[in-house]
């Protein structure tokens, strides 16, 4: 059994975690539209987080809800699943890669269960992400 430790939001649209890039003299780097949501990921996860402690290094589990801009050609009014591009996994990168860097957690090797689900907003939702961390029940 998991409890939970934290729930928090990251608004605006998810973005994917870019390939790196390489410049003509060989260099690495991570493409602009990455870099400026993680920065902005950081910030609103330290923003909400606060001063807390760093979470225990114990197992976590981390579930996520993608939750993107619904195109005007659906027009149901309720979440509907969404199953283009940008890829789960690549969107799950981001959101730990950020949360590590906002020193949530020491390293995202602690996260030992991933629970994730993409959708297209709501007629009324703007889009976000909501990210929730358990730790595991003691005494179990």
């Amino acid at each position: 059994m998991w409890d939970c430790v934290h729930t928090g939001f990251i608004f605006g649209p998810p973005v994917a975690m870019g390939r790196p890039r390489m410049t003509r003299q060989g260099r690495a780097y991570t493409p602009a539209k990455s870099r400026q949501y993680m920065a902005d990921a950081v910030d609103q996860i330290q923003k909400q987080y606060g001063d807390a402690a760093q979470l225990a290094n114990e197992p976590l589990r981390l579930q996520l809800v993608f939750v993107h801009k619904r195109p005007a050609r659906i027009k149901c009014t309720q979440r509907t699943p969404k199953t283009t591009k940008p890829d789960i996994d690549n969107l799950i990168k981001m959101v730990m890669d950020a949360l590590t860097k906002s020193g949530i957690w020491l390293d995202d090797n602690i996260v030992t269960e991933v629970a994730a689900s993409d959708w297209y907003a709501n007629e009324y939702e703007q889009p976000h992400v909501m990210y929730s961390i358990y730790t595991q029940r003691r005494g179990m």
